[in-house]
C-alpha cells in the first residue's frame, strides 16, 4: 500500500495570491509608449508636401455637363390619368422633355444614340433622375439603353419631389 504525505505548516493550507502591481505598471508604460510614438508619427506625416494639380478640373466638368442627356423616370402616382396606386411603378420616361413609353426601349436607345451623335466626338453623360418612389426595375432599362447606345458614363439621382 502506498503512503501519501501531506505537509502542513501552521496547521492550515497556505493561500495562493498573485501580485498584479508589476503587470499594471507594465501596461501603463506600454500605453504611454504608444501614445507618444503615435503623436510623433502624426507630426511627421503633417509635414508632407502634396502634389497639387497643374490645371483646373472644373473646365472638364463643365464640358461634360454641356454634353449630358437628362432622362426623367416619372412615377405612375403623379400621372393623373393612370389611376395607379402602386408605389414603385413608372409611367413615363422623359428624355430632355420628350416623352417615351416605359416599354419602348428601342425608341429610348435610338434617341440616346441620336443625342450622342449630335454631340459629336467626345464623351457624353446620361443623367437619370428618378422619383424616389419608383423601383429600380424601371431605372435599370435606362441604364441598359445607355450602354447599348455606347454611353458609359451615368449619373443617377433619386428626386424627393415629383418631376413634371
Amino acid at each position: 500500500m502506498a503512503r501519501s504525505w501531506v505537509y502542513r505548516r501552521g496547521g492550515s493550507a497556505g493561500e495562493v495570491s498573485f501580485n498584479v502591481t508589476p503587470l499594471i505598471d507594465c501596461a501603463f508604460q506600454l500605453i504611454i509608449f504608444f501614445i507618444l510614438t503615435s503623436q510623433m508619427a502624426s507630426e511627421s506625416l503633417a509635414k508632407l508636401e502634396l502634389a497639387r494639380p497643374q490645371g483646373s478640373q472644373a473646365v472638364a466638368v463643365e464640358r461634360m455637363l454641356a454634353r449630358r442627356v437628362i432622362v426623367n423616370v416619372l412615377s405612375a402616382r403623379d400621372d393623373p390619368g393612370s389611376g395607379a396606386t402602386d408605389m414603385d411603378r413608372a409611367s413615363l420616361y422623359k428624355v430632355d422633355g420628350r416623352p417615351i413609353g416605359v416599354g419602348d426601349l428601342e425608341a429610348l436607345v435610338g434617341l440616346l444614340k441620336a443625342r450622342k451623335k449630335a454631340f459629336g466626338d467626345g464623351e457624353c453623360l446620361v443623367e437619370i433622375r428618378a422619383d424616389r418612389r419608383v423601383g429600380f426595375g424601371y431605372v435599370e432599362p435606362v441604364m441598359s439603353a445607355a450602354a447599348e447606345a455606347g454611353i458609359p458614363r451615368l449619373s443617377i439621382t433619386a428626386l424627393m419631389e415629383p418631376v413634371r
